[in-house]
């Protein structure tokens, strides 16, 4: 919206603060609205706990109705039973005030206990929905997040929704109905005194809005801190070698530092606040017991009030501050608890998933036949992607892949597996769309050999045979099928070398073993699952020559009878691929078989002159 021309300064000020003022209030309706629709879902998820809800409610009722036993006993003891001198009835006054007590303290106790479950089991829906949603989101989505972001808002954002329940809810719930009872019981005393002390309640409301208000802005702070610290630590981690090699283990150590210091300084700034409100309702309290003091002893001299009156009404005060100071601080965690429900459930608005059919289809025929037809993909901001790409690869074929980084190699592997999702065109697998299938039937087709060697925090056996789950009987005929593709593979040796065999673990990273032996490892995993189409991306990258030529013979030997597509940037002529696509900036330059693409493709042959330029890796054949 462009200021129109206004010649008086004064008058044009004014517009442009009339107008940030309408954009403010545009973006604050807006926000509510969010935020309403955020706590319409969060309901939802509680609805599905009524019966422990209320559970929960006549346990609450039933206990705080007990606590009130404490000042009718006291002013049925001072005013009737001491002036009989009945110390029958005295003793029977106490014996039944212990059991009042005590069947209090077992409503409180299952009333934890229910609100701790219940509490534990929304959070866990919760986080356990809000991961299943992630797994379905496009690979873009975590390309664009960092883990430590995700992470949080999975762990610290979840136990805040936590806190919004045991805390704020509950605590507010409980010491309300404490409270509300107890107000009763001191009206039925003395009404009068009792309206004196109601004229605060306008500024207990004030100050626990502007606490409210104060303590929100301090969640958010320390939420900000909290993504940044476990983004900090996920680098480090994950980059611990770069930054003892390069030093930078000092300059995050000083930056970690003073993201430490600004969340010690917030949660300070918290607690001191909390210490505030103890030490101001102390004071109020004390101020409030002298002066019901003041006034019950006149009271008595006047003859008004009894001594069970005043003795009664004293220890409601008495009780009744600590649940007030109770739900002041537990009112501090709304905000929280907001914030918490915010972040979580904007993940469902941020990123839609992976479409799954209304109607899924599976082929007829499971051969492994792929086909793309005018495929176009674009990266965020532009960089990279796709252009018309149509080519096919028949059942049984090898199916190399050639091009620099940045040719969009990697993406057409994402792109069959509907990690992304194409812009424009068709992909087919047999014969059939691959947005017809379900996601799980769809990878149900695929063997993959990725180019970083993922592996999970699991033993050898448990990442050859990762996703497969079962009993006792299926990881025996795993591990009989595990000793067999080892022996062909010729990493039987190496692993018996190892103490725990296939039991050993591996790490995510892979440390302690060469790129050949995870290589290897790779390969065994895409041979032990059954699928039609095995996809290799760089499966001889770093690799030195000698480790190259086993590794190929694996591929040639194992994987005869699949549909293989192999991502290489260099020309890989002893494979011999029945099929070579050369991708350039995102498009094809050229198709054929090797010796045709040598004679007509000018890049091809740079590619293949690049290729025989770089030297081996520093890896030796001994090490697989």
């Amino acid at each position: 919206m462009k200021i129109p021309f206004i010649k008086n300064k004064t008058s044009r000020e004014r517009f442009v603060a009339w107008r940030e003022k309408k954009r403010h209030s545009r973006g604050q309706r807006f926000k509510e609205l969010r935020d309403q629709i955020y706590w319409a879902r969060f309901l939802g998820y509680v609805g599905h706990y009524q019966k422990s809800i209320v559970g929960i409610l006549l346990l609450i009722f039933f206990g705080s109705a007990l606590g009130l036993a404490l000042p009718f006993l006291s002013r049925f003891v001072l005013d009737y039973i001491v002036p009989k001198k009945d110390f029958a009835l005295l003793n029977w006054i106490i014996v039944a005030g212990l059991g009042i007590y005590l069947l209090h303290a077992v409503f409180r106790y299952f009333e934890q206990k229910l609100v701790t479950t219940f509490s534990m089991d929304l959070v866990t829906e919760i986080r356990r929905d809000l991961f299943k949603y992630q797994m379905q989101l496009p690979l873009t989505y975590f390309e664009e997040n960092a883990a430590g972001k995700l992470v949080s808002k999975l762990t610290y954002s979840i136990m805040m929704i936590k806190v919004l329940v045991e805390t704020f809810a509950y605590v507010c719930l409980r010491e309300l109905t404490t409270i509300v009872m107890l107000v009763i019981a001191a009206s039925f005393i003395d009404l009068r005194l009792t309206l004196i002390f109601s004229a605060v309640v306008p500024f207990v409301v004030l100050y626990i809005r502007h606490l409210n208000r104060y303590m929100g802005e301090v969640a958010v702070k320390l939420q900000t801190k909290n993504d940044q610290i476990l983004k900090i630590l996920d680098r480090a981690y994950h980059s611990a070698k770069l930054f003892q090699i390069f030093g930078g283990g000092l300059r995050e150590g000083d930056r970690f530092e003073e993201v430490l210091n600004q969340d010690k300084g917030f949660r300070i700034q918290r607690t001191m606040v909390y210490a505030g409100n103890a030490i101001l309702i102390g004071f109020l309290a004390s101020a409030v017991m002298l002066i019901a003091l003041w006034y019950g002893g006149r009271q008595i001299i006047l003859k008004e009030l009894t001594h069970g009156q005043v003795l009664a009404y004293m220890i409601c005060l008495g009780l009744l501050f600590r649940p007030i100071s109770q739900f002041v601080r537990a009112t501090a965690y709304l905000q929280a608890g907001l914030i918490g429900i915010r972040n979580v459930f904007s993940i469902f608005d941020s990123t839609s998933p992976i479409e799954e059919p209304a109607h899924p289809l599976l082929p007829e025929t499971r051969e492994g036949k792929i086909e793309f037809r005018g495929v176009w993909f674009q990266y965020a901001r532009g960089l990279g992607g796709l252009r018309n790409l149509s080519f096919k690869a028949e059942p049984g074929q090898r199916v190399l892949i050639v091009g620099q980084s940045g040719a969009g190699k990697s993406t057409i592997f994402n792109l069959l597996m509907r990690l992304y999702e194409g812009t424009r065109g068709s992909i087919l697998i047999d014969g059939l769309n691959i947005r017809r299938m379900l996601l799980k039937d769809l990878r149900a087709y695929f063997s993959v050999v990725t180019q970083d060697q993922l592996h999970v925090e699991d033993s050898i056996l448990g990442n050859i045979f990762f996703g497969d789950v079962g009993g006792a009987e299926d990881i025996e005929a795993q591990l009989e099928k595990a000793l067999d593709l080892g022996r062909q593979m010729e990493l039987n040796r190496f692993i018996s070398s190892l103490e725990r065999k296939f039991s050993q673990k591996i790490g995510a990273e892979g440390l302690g073993y060469s790129r050949g032996e995870l290589q290897k490892l790779a390969l065994m995993r895409a041979a032990s699952k059954d699928a039609p189409i095995v996809l290799m991306d760089e499966p001889t990258a770093s690799l030195d020559h000698g480790s190259e030529r086993k590794v190929i013979k694996i591929i040639k030997e194992h994987f005869r009878e699949k549909t293989v597509l192999i991502i290489s940037h260099r020309p890989l002529p002893a494979l011999n691929p029945d099929w070579i696509i050369v991708l350039k900036k995102g498009g094809i330059e050229a198709q054929g078989r090797h010796d045709d693409l040598i004679v007509r493709c000018a890049y091809y042959r740079e590619l293949l002159a690049q290729g025989a330029e770089i030297p081996a890796a520093p890896f030796k054949v001994s090490q697989i």
